[in-house]
């Protein structure tokens, strides 16, 4: 009835459920009145006293999410406790495997990782090992004692690194290239930032000239002079030259 009251409710669907005891006129009276009332439509069962009670009974035998067990603890049948027990083993079943395989996947991740850490170990302490042969490093402290090596190495050669990084470097680097790629032969080259002074010997004259044209090429002036020739009869020379800035 407090259904039938909500607003926009659906029509409801009467049932008549009367037992054998009820008065027939009440009940005709109730089929009568009520639809006019609440509009909706009315059945009249077969067994109409007996049908809760079926429906009850059916509802409670039916698997899936209507059914219903009005019988709990003590009153409860042996066959619904015994499937409520399985429910519950099997649930805990799931569980422990589950932690069980958690526990397997987190041992089995320590090891892989225990195993990396100490790759990366063996691979620190060889680093340093060969950065400073001579020292005894604590465990630990490779990393500290591979970069201390390698600051103090680093010092030791900033001489020679800031002579490869000079221009007087690479005027040089050019100078012997352009020698060798004369097919000339270096007895004696001396550089310095104002200029060089070369000896060596050529094929002839004519290449010793071309030698110098290729180097006043790089931005040198040259002046070349002729020395006495090899018993190979390849010409000597001598050569000066100054930067030009």
């Amino acid at each position: 009835m407090l259904y039938a009251e909500l607003r926009d409710a659906p029509p409801p669907h009467w049932l008549v459920c009367a037992g054998p005891g009820a008065d027939p006129a009440l009940v005709d009276e109730l089929v009568r009145k009520l639809p006019a009332r609440w509009a909706g439509p009315l059945c009249r069962p077969p067994e109409p006293g007996t049908f809760l009670a079926r429906s009850l009974a059916g509802r409670a035998l039916r698997r899936g999410r209507w059914r219903c067990n009005l019988r709990a603890g003590g009153l409860a049948h042996p066959l619904v406790a015994q499937w409520q027990q399985r429910v519950i083993r099997r649930a805990a079943a799931v569980l422990l495997a589950a932690g069980l395989v958690l526990l397997a996947g987190n041992l089995c991740w320590q090891t892989v990782v225990q195993a990396r850490a100490q790759r990366l170990q063996t691979v620190v302490a060889a680093l340093a090992a060969q950065l400073a042969p001579d020292a005894r490093i604590p465990y630990g402290q490779e990393v500290a004692e591979a970069q201390r090596a390698l600051a103090e190495r680093t010092q030791a050669a900033a001489p020679v690194l800031e002579a490869l990084r000079s221009e007087l470097y690479v005027r040089t680097s050019a100078l012997i290239e352009t020698i060798l790629a004369a097919g000339a032969a270096c007895q004696q080259l001396q550089t310095d930032n104002a200029g060089f002074a070369l000896r060596g010997a050529a094929a002839d004259w004519d290449h010793c000239e071309r030698l110098a044209q290729r180097i006043r090429a790089l931005g040198f002036t040259t002046q070349i002079e002729a020395l006495p020739g090899l018993d190979d009869g390849r010409a000597a020379f001598k050569m000066q030259g100054k930067w030009k800035p």
